[in-house]
């Protein structure tokens, strides 16, 4: 995947078969999508706003194990707003090592 010049944005991707773990980690249904349909629905309607703007959008595909340790090491709450910090933190940093490779191609 290439990075154009623009800024990347990521949004948290997870897969159906980690949903239920996710809901378990965020702390149940009072707290993120009672289910992996409602999830991928906000998502996908989330890219879609995002999509008419001038940002790069990039799925980022998370693992509940992953984003256990990277919250724990970052002292942050198990929230929707940490996972959402861990995929525009992946993004950033893709987008930043795409153009570096790019500027030393050229």
């Amino acid at each position: 995947m290439t990075f154009p010049s623009r800024s990347a944005v990521g949004i948290a991707w997870c897969l159906r078969e980690d949903y239920p773990r996710f809901l378990e980690i965020m702390g149940g249904e009072e707290r993120f999508p009672p289910s992996f349909d409602a999830w991928l629905r906000i998502a996908e309607d989330l890219e879609a706003k995002l999509s008419d703007s001038a940002l790069l959008i990039v799925r980022v595909p998370i693992e509940p194990e992953t984003f256990l340790a990277w919250r724990e090491a970052h002292d942050l709450p198990a929230d929707g707003t940490a996972l959402d910090l861990l995929a525009s933190e992946y993004a950033f940093w893709q987008s930043q090592t795409q153009r570096k490779a790019a500027k030393k191609a050229h």
